[in-house]
Formats: C-alpha cells, structure tokens, sequence
C-alpha cells in the first residue's frame, strides 16, 4: 500500500525570555591556616654486621722451629658481612691464639678471632736444629768453626765470603758467634753475614787508599758496628780530619769489630770538638759543642762529676755552659785524655769564677751546685748551726784557683764549727777584736730581734757595724739578756732618728722601760714621744743605767714613775722594803717627777727621801 508523503510543517517556536534573578554575596570568611608539625618518624639505619672470616691468602711463614715467634706476614683475612659485602679485616697478633714454640708439634692449630667470629690455620714447630744448640754450647772459636762447617746448610750460610777470609779474620767471625745466645737460625745467619761483612770491610780498609777509605767506611758502617751519629760527624770532618780517623783505624792492624769501632768514635769525636771553632755563630756554635759532649761523654771518658757540673740545671747554665765551650774552642787537643782535661779544667774554672763573682743571696746555693767539682765537703758545712758567716767572707773573698777556694772554704768551716762548740758567754767574752765579734754575732743572730738583726745586716753599712762589734767587746756579759741589751744599745747608737725610735720601742723590756705588761706602750703618744725625744737627744748611750736615769727624769706619768721603780730597783740599788710599806705611793712617784735627776745617785736619793717624808 502506498503512504502518502506527508508534508513538514515549520512551526515557528516562540523564544520565551526568562528574567534575570539577581544572586546575592555572600561573604566567606577567612579560615586561618593551621601549621600542624608532622612528625618525622625515623628510619632505622641497618648496619651490616660481620658474618664470618676467612683466609684468602695464607701467611708466608707456615712452618716454625722451636724458639721462633709468631710471623703473619702475607696473611690476607677477608670478612663477609650480613648484606652480602665483603672487606679485608686487619689482623694482628693478638687476634691469634694457640700459637706455642716452645716444643716441636706437627700440626698445631691457630684461632683467628675478630669481633665474634673465627677461623682458623695450622702450623708446624719443628724440633730445634742441632745448629742452634752446637753453635750455642761451643766453647771456643774452634767449636763456632766446626759449627758452621756442618750446619751451614741447615742454616743457610753463604760460606763464599767467609772462605775468602784470612784466618785471623775468620776467627774474628767465629768470636762474634760466641757472645751472644741465639733462639733461632735467623739470628744466627743475621750475626754471621754482619760479622764477615765487616771482616771483609776492614780487610779492605787496611789495603784501600786513603781517599777510598771514606766510601768503605759509609757504606758498611752497620757491619762495622759504627754509630749513626758518630757516622753523620765523620761526614762532616774535613779531609785532613778524615785522614787522621783513617790513620786510627790503620795505625794497628786491628780486627776486632768492638776495638775498631772503639778507635773510630775516639778519633772522630776528638776531631769533630776541634773542628768546632768561635767563627761559627755563637749559638750554633754553642749548640754543636754541648751535642758533641753529650754523644761522646762516655768514649771521651769525661769526668762523671764535671759532666754533671756542666749540665746542671741553674740561673747560670747557659752562661756557664757558652764559657766552657769556649774554652773547648780554643783548645787544640789531640787525643781523649786532651779533651778530658781541657773539660774538666774548663768546669772548674767556670764553677770558681761564678762562687767569687756571686752575692750573698745565691752563694749558697752555688757553693751547693759545685761542690763536688771543687771537692768542697758540706757534711760539716751543714751540720752548723750558722752559715751566714761562711757565706758573708766566701763572698768578700776573692778566687782565682780551685785550690785558694776549696783551702778558704775548710778553714771557714772548722773555725766555725770550734766556735759552735763554745758556750754562747764564753763565745761572746773571748771575742778579741771586731772581726772575731762579726763571726759570734752571725752565728748567734737567733739572740737578737729579727728585724734588729736585718737592720744591723743590710742598713747601717760597714763603718757602723765597725762601731756596733767593737760596743760589745768592752762589757763582760753575765747573760744572755745582757748580750741582747748591749747590741740594741749599740744599734741605737748607729740608727737613724726613725729607726732608733724603733729599735728602742723593740726592746723596751730588756731596756727596763717597761715589764711584760708594756707600761710603756700604755703611755699616750706625748708621755712616750717626749722619753724617746729626751734620749735620742742623749745618744750615744753607753749603758742601760743611762737610758733609765733619762726616763726618770723627764716621764710626767706617776703609774709610769711606779712602773720604773719596779722594773730597775735592783739596778739602782733601791731599798723597796719601807717603800713597799707605804699604803700610798703617788706622792713618793710625784716627787720623783719633779725632782731633777741626772743620774743614779740622785735617783736613789730622790727616792729615798720621798719615801721617808712619806713615812
């Protein structure tokens, strides 16, 4: 059936608008931002830990004899670790255990332990070669001799040089083998090879010409047993130095290695101090000199006690040691016992120019330090009781010569020591001139105040002291105190105003101007002032009796008055009996105060008619 074709209609659609709706804002607020810290969790670092060891290369040395020590030379330990790495560990011998050589063992086992883990490797002690035990109990040349012809090969000997030696030559060798005792072939085939090189280098020293000498003497001077030290000194000698150290070492044809080397550090050590002159720098000089001392002290044989002198540690011991060395500069000596005296002379001379040129504050001290040089002996010397006076006149004396030193030191010893032996009022009553009073007062300062003493010491000069001793020659002193009185009194008389106004107030109580209780002390500052002033005025004093008598006449205290009359009624010759009665004494001290009084006899009369009125 056929359909109908339909026509399209185009409707028209209409457009409908739609009306804007407005959409209010709306504010957002602000958030704020929170910083929250996020924590860092930490990841633990995973160390590879040591697994096990093994040896990768074996040590050279596998198979010992008896005697020998642990050798883990070449031996290459490898470590394996947990993550799969592997590295070489360092190993030494005290990560090995269970090694013993002290008896032969086929197979013994050693342990290596690193950290906590081990392996392990087998040696072999072999039994003690016959060579070692023969050539050890050999009791002669002869018997090294028949030693190495047999064991030579169990040994490892090179017999080649040693056949081509002399026979005094061998058996030079075969002494060296002799000394020493030997624990394994090693030693014995070191000592061997060092004792034919050095026959071999002295055979051709003998024969050599003297310029090729030096290039034999370098290059085996370790068979020849030459110090590296003394071998840098020959170094540095001149040729004509050189040629002397050759002529020692041919002058005898000498094949004992010790005797050689002997000869060689005894000519190289005196020339090497002559060729060390003043033109050098001084401190290079001095330097070069104190060094070649300290090497060569012993072959040079120096004195113990001078060395000892010449390092010794003082102020002094780079002045002392510049004056020996030049000394030592100047000097031509040419042979051991040359340089031995030329040192010893040079100490000594050193130690006495430093004693006479010293002050008393140090003197001492240096009397001390070179004692045993000057072979002084401070036995006596510090068992006195004083040794200021010993020191004073070593001081005051002067010194060219050890002999005048050491001669002047004993006999100020012994006089000393004889006059410690003497009572001190002996000492003091037998003094017979200044002189001899100066050595009993310095051995018996310990008698007067100390600063008195100090005084008397360091600030009234010679000329006062003069004055001082011979004060105290004249009286005869009873005691102790009367020796200790007549030596103020004699310092009073020599002081200044300001220091007599001390020594006086010092020695108030031996004075009779006060007792223990210090009257005068107690006194204001005019009453003591005008008794001080009154006699200053009076000096010099010849007495006690006259200082009191002056205090008697011009104090104005009637306590003091009293105070004065106790302290000194038996120097005045006072009768205290009806004084001593007396209820009031004021108005016997205020008469005394007003009476003038002069000297003794008027004191006592004074005192004796106040008493009596009072009565």
């Amino acid at each position: 059936v056929p359909v109908p074709e339909v026509p399209v209609i185009d409707v028209p659609v209409p457009v409908i608008p739609v009306p804007e709706v407005p959409v209010p804002e709306v504010p957002v607020p602000e958030v704020p931002v929170i910083d929250v810290p996020v924590p860092v969790i930490p990841v633990p670092e995973v160390t590879a830990t040591l697994s096990s060891i093994s040896i990768t290369i074996p040590a050279t040395k596998l198979i010992y004899n008896v005697g020998d020590t642990l050798d883990i030379s070449g031996m290459v330990v490898t470590g394996i670790y947990s993550d799969a790495t592997t590295k070489v560990e360092a190993v030494t011998p005290t990560h090995i255990t269970g090694f013993d050589s002290s008896q032969a063992e086929l197979c013994q086992t050693l342990t290596i332990t690193i950290g906590e883990v081990t392996t392990s490797y087998e040696v072999e002690i072999k039994a003690e070669i016959n060579a070692i035990s023969d050539i050890n109990n050999a009791m002669d040349a002869a018997g090294i001799s028949q030693a190495i012809t047999m064991h030579s090969g169990e040994i490892g000997l090179n017999l080649a040089d040693y056949n081509a030696l002399e026979e005094e030559s061998k058996v030079e060798v075969q002494k060296t083998l002799l000394e020493p005792v030997f624990t394994n072939i090693t030693q014995i085939e070191t000592a061997f090879n060092k004792a034919v090189l050095g026959q071999k280098a002295l055979v051709e020293i003998y024969k050599a010409s003297d310029a090729n000498i030096k290039m034999i003497v370098i290059s085996n001077s370790e068979a020849l047993g030459f110090a590296a030290t003394t071998v840098a000194d020959y170094k540095l000698l001149t040729f004509p130095n050189m040629s002397k150290v050759h002529e020692a070492l041919r002058a005898k044809k000498v094949l004992n290695i010790t005797q050689v080397n002997r000869a060689f550090e005894t000519a190289v050590s005196v020339l090497i101090i002559n060729q060390i002159n003043k033109t050098s720098p001084v401190t290079e000089g001095n330097l070069k000199m104190e060094s070649a001392l300290t090497r060569y002290k012993t072959i040079l044989g120096l004195d113990e006690i001078a060395y000892d002198t010449y390092i010794a540690v003082n102020t002094y011991t780079l002045s002392f040691k510049t004056k020996v060395n030049n000394d030592l500069m100047s000097a031509v000596m040419n042979s051991a016992a040359d340089v031995k005296s030329t040192f010893t002379a040079a100490v000594t001379a050193e130690a006495v120019r430093i004693i006479d040129a010293q002050a008393l504050n140090y003197i001492d001290r240096d009397l001390r330090t070179y004692a045993s040089i000057l072979g002084l002996n401070l036995s006596e010397y510090d068992a006195l009781a004083n040794t200021v006076f010993i020191q004073t006149k070593m001081v005051e004396e002067r010194f060219i010569t050890a002999a005048h030193l050491k001669e002047f030191f004993d006999e100020l010893v012994a006089q000393e020591k004889a006059l410690e032996a003497l009572p001190i009022l002996v000492a003091f009553n037998t003094a017979q001139d200044s002189a001899k009073m100066d050595n009993v007062i310095t051995t018996y300062s310990i008698l007067f105040n100390a600063e008195d003493y100090a005084y008397y010491c360091n600030k009234i000069g010679e000329l006062a002291k003069h004055d001082v001793r011979t004060f105290m020659l004249t009286p005869e002193f009873q005691t102790n105190e009367d020796i200790q009185r007549e030596f103020a009194i004699a310092l009073m008389n020599k002081a200044t105003p300001s220091f007599y106004e001390q020594i006086l107030v010092r020695n108030v109580i031996i004075l009779g101007l006060s007792s223990s209780s210090n009257e005068f002390g107690l006194l204001g500052s005019q009453e003591s002032q005008s008794i001080l002033n009154a006699i200053n005025v009076a000096r010099p004093l010849l007495d006690k009796t006259r200082i009191v008598v002056i205090a008697f006449n011009t104090t104005g205290n009637e306590s003091y008055m009293g105070n004065l009359i106790h302290n000194n009624s038996d120097l005045l010759r006072l009768d205290m009996q009806d004084y001593n009665l007396l209820k009031d004494k004021s108005t016997v001290h205020n008469a005394m105060i007003i009476a003038s009084l002069t000297n003794i006899e008027e004191v006592k009369t004074a005192f004796e008619t106040a008493v009596l009125a009072q009565r």
